[in-house]
């Protein structure tokens, strides 16, 4: 369900701009900024881009190549590389809602997220690792689909205003 690649799976600028929404007011309240964005298969695998984008509230990144690992091949005598990892979404202190959906994530909010997210939706990843979420007690909503759960339900119950 690619839409648009991002040049060499990096975020770009003009992918950035083609995908922000929702102009509204900064949390200080002395700007105007975008608090959404949306870019559902693009072909992302970088992201670093997005620590720049402080006052995004609600981020859409599914159906990208977003992976958790970092691997290295060597084929004759070049190489390539994939790393990609959350971090820059750590940089947004009013971040809401997340949906990270149809990637190759292999751990589950490996980030910093602000205490304040409310939804957050990992759904069809490949997730082998949760963290401990009994520090994000405003997490409403978790949508880990299509994932083994059952053998994570000590992370889960942790976390108790999901249930």
């Amino acid at each position: 369900m690619i839409t648009q690649m991002c040049p060499g799976g990096v975020l770009d600028e003009d992918s950035v701009a083609s995908g922000l929404s929702n102009l509204g007011r900064s949390a200080e309240g002395d700007k105007q900024v975008y608090l959404h964005l949306a870019l559902p298969g693009y072909g992302m695998k970088d992201i670093s881009l997005l620590c720049e984008f402080e006052h995004l509230q609600r981020v859409e990144l599914p159906f990208n190549e977003l992976a958790g690992e970092y691997i290295v091949q060597f084929y004759k005598l070049n190489y390539s590389w994939i790393l990609t990892d959350l971090s820059p979404l750590g940089h947004m202190p009013h971040l809401l809602e997340l949906d990270v959906s149809h990637n190759k994530l292999k751990s589950l909010l490996d980030f910093t997220p602000p205490k304040n997210l409310k939804v957050a939706d990992f759904s069809y990843n490949e997730i082998e690792e949760i963290s401990d979420l009994s520090a994000h007690h405003f997490l409403m909503s978790l949508n880990i689909d299509s994932i083994l759960w059952l053998k994570y339900y000590y992370w889960l119950f942790n976390c108790q205003c999901l249930f």
